[in-house]
Parts: structure tokens; C-alpha cells; sequence
């Protein structure tokens, strides 16, 4: 694989610490921070952010390994050990082509996993699922007609796996995904915001949270 050079330049990304009181109305429990350069970032309220990307920003490894990019910011913390449950309504200013907002588990720049609400290659805002352990695991879900979903991510560390579930209400879910990652020895969770072929996107994420529990029921995401 050609990331030696990548992972050089850009090997975990340094995590930023958050500008002075920009957390304060944030009610999520954990020490959160910005990784990667953000175009724009905002508390807009306890359980909603604004999260900018600029031009030409990803986090990727192509199946093949030979492109990486990890430039997208993202706003993480480390989840507590144990089982925890990470959810948000996720509304994107989509301008072109693989814009999107972002569910995020990241571990290096070789091992994370992407729940993306994205503008697909035809034009159509879609659930997207990209997992990579060691190269990226790239799979379209279904079309969404909304400007806005619901995203959860519940898992465990240890445990390292993880399923991925969608909803339009917030209410029911809907399994899209389960998986494992085979390193989270420095796993962190969060948000995120990508433009990979575009002049930047702006993501808000409302109704936010990020709970230490186990779900009750696997399949319908509760």
C-alpha cells in the first residue's frame, strides 16, 4: 500500500483543544476537541453544533490503498469505557458531490468508521457507511428525500464492534450496518463534516447525545 508518505504528513491527527467557552452550553458529557482544521464551528445550543468543512476534505483510504486523506474536521472525545450510545439529527448544506455530515469513530488514520448523511455521485442525499480496517469498506444505503435523518452509532469499547442505525423521526430505527474495527486503543467519537470535491459544506447537528448504556434492543435500536 502507498501510505507511507500519508501517514507521515499526517499521522493521527493532532486533536485541537476547543476555543476558550466555545463548549460551555454544550451538554454532552466528555472532554471534547477539534481534530483537523474547521472552516467554522459553533455551539448553537446544550444539544446542537455547526460544523463547517472546507474545500477539498475527507477522511479516506481508497479499497486498493493507494490514496489516503484525513483532512476533514471533526469534534471528538473519548467515549468512557464500556457501552455507549452516540445520536444526532444531522441537516447539511449539501453543495456538491460526497458533501456530508458525519457520525465518526476514529481510532488512526488507518481504522475508523463513517456514518454519513452525503450527497452521492448522481446528485442524491444518502445513508452512507464507510469502515476501514487498514482500507476503506465503501457501501450506499438507502436514498433519503429529506434535508435531515437521524444517525446512531452503539457499540462498546472494549468489544470493538459497533451497528449503525437511521431513523426519520428519531423514534424508529432502522439497522443500516454492523461491524468491527480491529484497533480502538485510542478510539474517539463525535461529529463531523466533509467536502471532498466541493467548495466546503456546513453541517448542523441538533438533538445531540451521547449516553453510557447498552441498548435494549439490538434490532430496533433502543
Amino acid at each position: 500500500m502507498k501510505l507511507r508518505s500519508y501517514l507521515l504528513c499526517s499521522a493521527l491527527a493532532l486533536a485541537a483543544p476547543l476555543i476558550s467557552g466555545a463548549d460551555e452550553a454544550l451538554a454532552l458529557p466528555g472532554d471534547w476537541a477539534l481534530e483537523n482544521k474547521a472552516a467554522a464551528y459553533r455551539v448553537l445550543g446544550p444539544r446542537e453544533i455547526e460544523l463547517a468543512a472546507p474545500a477539498n476534505t475527507d477522511l479516506f483510504v481508497a479499497p486498493d490503498g493507494n490514496f489516503a486523506r484525513d483532512l476533514s474536521p471533526r469534534l471528538v472525545t473519548r467515549p468512557a469505557k464500556g457501552p455507549f450510545v452516540l445520536t444526532a439529527k444531522i441537516r447539511p448544506g449539501f453543495g456538491t458531490r460526497w458533501d456530508a455530515g458525519v457520525l465518526v469513530l476514529v481510532n488512526d488514520p488507518q481504522h475508523f468508521m463513517k456514518f454519513c448523511f452525503e450527497q452521492d455521485y448522481r446528485g442524491t442525499n444518502r445513508v452512507v457507511t464507510v469502515v476501514c480496517n487498514g482500507v476503506g469498506d465503501d457501501c450506499n444505503s438507502m436514498a433519503v428525500p429529506e434535508d435531515a435523518v437521524y444517525f446512531r452509532i452503539a457499540g462498546s469499547v472494549p468489544g470493538n464492534v459497533f451497528t449503525c442505525y437511521s431513523s426519520a423521526d428519531g423514534k424508529k430505527w432502522f439497522l443500516i450496518r454492523s461491524f468491527r474495527l480491529e484497533k480502538t486503543d485510542d478510539l474517539r467519537v463525535g461529529f463531523s463534516a466533509q467536502s471532498p470535491a466541493g467548495q466546503g459544506c456546513t453541517v448542523r447537528f441538533s438533538e445531540v447525545s451521547l449516553e453510557a448504556r447498552a441498548l435494549a434492543d439490538v434490532w430496533e435500536g433502543n
